[in-house]
C-alpha cells in the first residue's frame, strides 16, 4: 500500500466526521429553530385573544388566593379593626357628565353613600343595589336577591349567601358601550377587609383588585352580563 495512502486516509476521516459534526449542529439549530416558530405561532394568537376578550388588558393565570373565615354571625360595625376608628370610607363614581363623590363611616352612611350611585347613567340602579347588597350581607333567606341584578345568561360566578362585606372603598367609572354586543362597560375597584372571597372572588389580590363590568338590559332592567378581572402586572 501506498506510504502516502496511509497517511491521508486520517485526514479524510477527520474531514468527514467534522462535517458530519457540523451537519448534526445545523439539524439541531434547525429543530429548535422550527420549535421557536410553532410555539410563537400557538402563543401570540392566544394572547391577542385574551387581550381582546378583557378590553385591552392582559389576562394571565389568576394566582390562588387564600381568603378569610366567613363570619355570618358578628355586626362588621362593632369590628373594631374595621369600624372602630370611624374612618371615612370613599366612594367616587364617574359617568358622562355626572360624578358622585361621597363616604362613609358607619351603616347608614354606606347605605346613603351607595344610595347617591342611583343618580348615575347606564348602570347606577344596579350599583346601588349591588353594593347596597355586599355591605349589608345576604343569607338563606336572601339567597335569591343578588342574583337578581346578574343576566339570566351571565359568565359571572353569582354570589349568593354571604355575611355582610367590610368595605373600604368604592370607585367606579363608566367606559362606554359595546357597540357590537349592547353591552355599557365599567371599570370597578373596590377594596374589601378581610375578604372571604363568597361575594367577591374577582380580586387580584385578597382584599382590593378591579374589574371590568359589562352591563346590558334584560327584560327593562340593567343586569351583570360579564365581569373581568383587571390584573395587576408585577
Amino acid at each position: 500500500m501506498d506510504e502516502n495512502d496511509e497517511t491521508a486516509r486520517p485526514a479524510e476521516d477527520g474531514a468527514d466526521r467534522m462535517k458530519e459534526e457540523r451537519g448534526r449542529r445545523r439539524r439541531i439549530a434547525l429543530i429548535f429553530l422550527l420549535s421557536l416558530l410553532i410555539a410563537a405561532a400557538i402563543l401570540v394568537p392566544a394572547a391577542v385573544i385574551l387581550t381582546q376578550r378583557n378590553g385591552g388588558e392582559t389576562t394571565p393565570i389568576k394566582k390562588q388566593i387564600t381568603y378569610c373565615r366567613a363570619d355570618f354571625n358578628s355586626d362588621i360595625w362593632k369590628n373594631e379593626e374595621y369600624a372602630g376608628g370611624k374612618a371615612e370610607r370613599p366612594v367616587t363614581a364617574t359617568a358622562r357628565d355626572v360624578r358622585v363623590e361621597t363616604s362613609f363611616s358607619d351603616r347608614a352612611g354606606a347605605l346613603a353613600a351607595f344610595e347617591k350611585l342611583r343618580a348615575l347613567p347606564e348602570g347606577g340602579e344596579l350599583f346601588a343595589d349591588y353594593f347596597t347588597l355586599l355591605i349589608s350581607g345576604s343569607d338563606n333567606a336572601e339567597a335569591g336577591a343578588m342574583s337578581e341584578l346578574f343576566a339570566s345568561d351571565t359568565e359571572a360566578r353569582v354570589p349568593r349567601r354571604f355575611p355582610p362585606q367590610k368595605i373600604t372603598g368604592v370607585s367606579i367609572r363608566y367606559i362606554g358601550a359595546d357597540g357590537d354586543r349592547g353591552y355599557a362597560e365599567w371599570r370597578v375597584e373596590v377594596s374589601i377587609f378581610e375578604n372571604d372571597g363568597l361575594a367577591v372572588d374577582w380580586f387580584d389580590e385578597r382584599d382590593a383588585g378591579a374589574a371590568r363590568f359589562c352591563l346590558k338590559e334584560e327584560n327593562g332592567s340593567v343586569k351583570i352580563a360579564e365581569i373581568h378581572t383587571v390584573y395587576t402586572m408585577e
